[in-house]
């Protein structure tokens, strides 16, 4: 039998008086009952008897021993539990294999489970944690611990293909809400064993799972010690997606421009990761972020690791050029029509005054209606169901704008340049980055209707300054211009051919011994090689 006769006589176990009222631990928690019928009544109600939790009593093995086990009915795999928690325990126990100086929760620990992940629980708070996470704990009669087994399971998404960031060339995998998914897809593209992974839970009711990874050797310890830092410190009681935690890990708050980067493509962050940067894995969501990141990194794609690099560079200037449209395009013409008609050629001069001679606006009230009319019809696109948003979004640009020209209150060259400064934005692969823009755009639109292009050339050297005034995780968000890192210009410009190698960016790069002890070595890091053959960093 599993009873051993000095059981009772151990100094872990409490007499039911003790028990009644127990008391706190050194560091707080509350610690667990020795009675079973106590600790299944007092998990029960601290879960508000919830019809999805389920509780399992029986014996262990031929034995008299009582037991019971904990689990939650939705997120808990109950095929795991019934053949390697309660079969386990309930028929392939041996009692006779018990040794005479071993306990019950020792012997089920060390013999017992057959379970892959299995530890022992002391209070409270990790009972009721384990439960929640989709674990199973089992509780022993006359014992004050339990046991917990990782039966985690549910119905989860399977993974498919990303839904924001398409390539045409590429993998087709895309991360899931599972965080455990998530990390086994970049785990499968980098067979390394330098790659690291530290967990954290943030959230004192959600407790949401997050983890951070990065390849040792490739990332400054500086780095991510910074990060392991901000992550230890906040004091939240709800995580809900990545969205909340980057405005918590930020440098700055007031900034209107992203400094950090959110994918959901495993193949971007395996190249962020083998570029010596750090990802942050958000369990409930598949948008994870990179860390830190730059300005110019919101302007590439991940598909330009799969094109020839003179395409990519020359698609990434084309980016470049639909960020100054998008940007000055309703500014530049808002200061030009108002304050600097002498700029404008006369034929074309004469033929806007023509357009705008039965117009009742002046340009900036034209532009403002105009650019608020299409920004409602972007998000009513986004909004409606897939099948008629876009239908719906173009037919009624189409209809409004044609309208608005006939009815006079708007001229053909403002639909004009309304529709190419909206379709330019749609050209920056980073979403947080073209909100930026859109936001931005309205701000020089004030200052072009106010000053001219000289309320355009202020507001323009005030974002500058400002730009380079922030920092991603500590590192400049203007590298490699400010700093000005002549080397890196090729590598963040446009692409390298895979033949040629590229050094680590010296923002990231991690000293050298002989440099640490003030002697130069000219021959490139050896681990630099094996991930910067290709894009820039």
């Amino acid at each position: 039998m599993f009873k051993h006769p000095d059981r009772f006589a151990n100094k872990h176990v409490r007499n039911r008086e003790d028990d009644s009222k127990p008391g706190r631990q050194s560091n707080g928690k509350m610690p667990l009952f020795s009675r079973l019928t106590e600790n299944l009544a007092y998990i029960k109600n601290e879960l508000g008897d919830s019809p999805d939790i389920i509780v399992r009593k029986f014996e262990i093995g031929t034995s008299q021993t009582a037991a019971g086990a904990v689990y939650m009915d939705g997120i808990t795999d109950k095929n795991m539990v019934n053949q390697y928690i309660l079969q386990s325990l309930m028929l392939d126990a041996d009692s006779r294999h018990l040794d005479q100086d071993q306990s019950v929760l020792s012997y089920i620990n060390d013999n017992a489970l057959s379970v892959g992940e299995v530890f022992i629980l002391k209070d409270w708070d990790s009972v009721i944690l384990a439960v929640l996470s989709g674990d199973t704990v089992i509780f022993i009669e006359d014992t004050d611990e339990a046991i917990s087994g990782n039966t985690k399971g549910g119905e989860q998404r399977t993974i498919s293909e990303p839904s924001t960031q398409v390539v045409i060339r590429g993998p087709k995998d895309g991360f899931t809400e599972s965080i455990g998914t998530n990390v086994s897809l970049i785990r499968r593209r980098i067979k390394s064993p330098n790659v690291r992974l530290e967990p954290f839970k943030i959230g004192t009711e959600t407790k949401t799972a997050v983890a951070i990874m990065y390849l040792q050797g490739k990332v400054e310890n500086s780095l991510v010690q910074e990060l392991r830092n901000r992550l230890q410190h906040i004091r939240i009681e709800s995580l809900t997606g990545s969205e909340h935690l980057e405005e918590l890990i930020q440098d700055q708050k007031m900034t209107p421009f992203p400094t950090l980067t959110n994918t959901e493509r495993p193949d971007a962050v395996t190249n962020h990761i083998l570029d010596g940067r750090i990802v942050i894995f958000v369990d409930g969501t598949p948008f994870n972020l990179i860390a830190p990141i730059t300005f110019f990194k919101n302007f590439q794609s991940v598909e330009d690791y799969y094109m020839r690099p003179e395409a990519a560079a020359a698609i990434q200037f084309l980016r470049y050029a639909s960020l100054l449209i998008s940007l000055f395009g309703p500014s530049i013409y808002i200061a030009a029509i108002t304050f600097h008609q002498e700029m404008i050629p006369t034929p074309l001069l004469l033929s806007l005054a023509a357009q705008r001679e039965s117009v009742p606006f002046p340009a900036f009230i034209e532009a403002l209606m105009m650019e608020f009319t299409f920004e409602i019809l972007r998000e009513a696109g986004i909004r409606m169901p897939r099948a008629i948003g876009q239908a719906v979004s173009i037919v009624g640009a189409l209809v409004l704008g044609q309208a608005a020209v006939e009815a006079g209150i708007i001229s053909s060259a403002m639909v004009i340049v309304v529709a190419i400064t909206g379709i330019s934005s749609f050209a920056n692969p980073t979403y947080s980055m073209a909100l930026s823009i859109r936001l931005i755009r309205f701000l020089m639109m004030v200052a072009a209707a106010l000053l001219g292009f000289y309320g355009i050339a202020i507001l323009s050297i005030i974002l500058i300054a400002h730009m380079c005034g922030l920092t991603s995780l500590g590192v400049p968000y203007m590298t490699h211009i400010a700093p000005f890192v002549p080397e890196d210009q090729r590598k963040t410009l446009y692409g390298l051919p895979l033949t040629k190698k590229a050094e680590i960016p010296q923002t990231f790069a991690i000293p050298s011994e002989n440099e640490t002890n003030g002697e130069t070595d000219s021959s490139p890091p050896a681990s630099s090689a094996s991930h910067t053959e290709g894009r820039p960093s």
